[in-house]
């Protein structure tokens, strides 16, 4: 496609990015059972309704689409956000991912303690990148 409206597509395209970044940040702080979040009833319902396996896939969705955002062009939707949407959403599979052989489970034991602060990490990132239209490619 063409340049015309680049400023209307890049709003657009960093609201999609903060979406999916606070899906996947919002998986991971579930996994990790982050209490300012899973003390809310909402929460809490929405994980007993769709269960660990779903919110994994969720968590592999998030990761894939932030690699595909890495591989099109890390320059064009900025590193950070893509390698920390794709942590958090791997964070978020963690159990699958160990339950199918492709993560050890003495890696995961040292990834666990770790899901609040990527989850918040991720978060932050997305929102930054929100309000800062894209520039945190530096960081």
């Amino acid at each position: 496609g063409g340049g015309g409206g680049g400023g209307g597509a890049g709003w657009l395209w960093r609201i999609l990015t903060l979406l999916v970044g606070l899906t996947a940040a919002g998986v991971a702080l579930v996994k990790a059972n982050f209490a300012p979040l899973t003390s809310v009833g909402q929460v809490a319902t929405l994980r007993n309704n769709l269960g660990a396996e779903k919110l994994a896939f969720i968590g592999l969705a998030c990761a894939g689409l932030g690699v595909v955002w890495l591989i099109r062009g890390m320059v064009i939707y900025g590193l950070l956000v893509s390698a920390s949407i794709i942590a958090a959403g791997l964070y978020a599979a963690l159990d699958l991912l160990v339950a199918r052989g492709v993560v050890k489970p003495e890696l995961a034991a040292k990834i666990r303690p770790l899901g609040v602060p990527i989850g918040l990490g991720c978060a932050a990132i997305v929102i930054l990148n929100l309000l800062l239209g894209g520039r945190l490619i530096v960081i």
